[in-house]
């Protein structure tokens, strides 16, 4: 989660670049997850079925227990139209904290497999962002 918070979101953005909206951040973690397990043989989060594609609850226990250590924040932010969502970052605490793991070799390879997802899904509109999850991944998506 650490380090997809702290990726840019595109090639000319800085890093810590913040994930707008909760289902958002479900789906940029998901396949985030997708690339993980393809280098390690495993993830991190137990993604279930659900209405708007693969889901898991353990992403939000994560972002509780970030937030109260003062790694990661959450704002309410509002669209033109008044509609809130969130939107997550790193605090200056959890920067630090990516750039000491990022000295570790091993997690390079990863880390650019993490921001390679952010950069390809963070700006694709939502709709977009789900039918595309829907398409590759239809056992995620639980229907109505």
């Amino acid at each position: 989660m650490l380090l997809l918070l702290y990726a840019p979101e595109s090639a000319n953005s800085r890093v810590n670049s913040p994930i707008r909206g909760r289902t958002r951040l479900q789906k940029l973690a998901f396949y985030a997850q997708q690339e993980f397990k393809q280098l390690q043989g495993k993830g991190l989060y137990s993604f279930r079925p659900f209405k708007l594609g693969p889901y898991s609850t353990e992403i939000y226990r994560d972002i509780s227990w970030l937030k109260f250590e003062g790694v990661i924040q959450e704002r309410i932010e509002a669209i033109s139209d008044g509609t809130k969502y969130s939107s997550f970052s790193l605090t200056p605490k959890g920067t630090a904290e990516v750039e000491r793991l990022l000295t570790d070799p091993g997690l390079t390879k990863i880390y650019q497999r993490i921001a390679n997802v952010k950069m390809q899904l963070a700006n694709m509109p939502l709709e977009r962002l789900l039918d595309q999850v829907h398409q590759e991944y239809p056992d995620y998506r639980q229907e109505y």
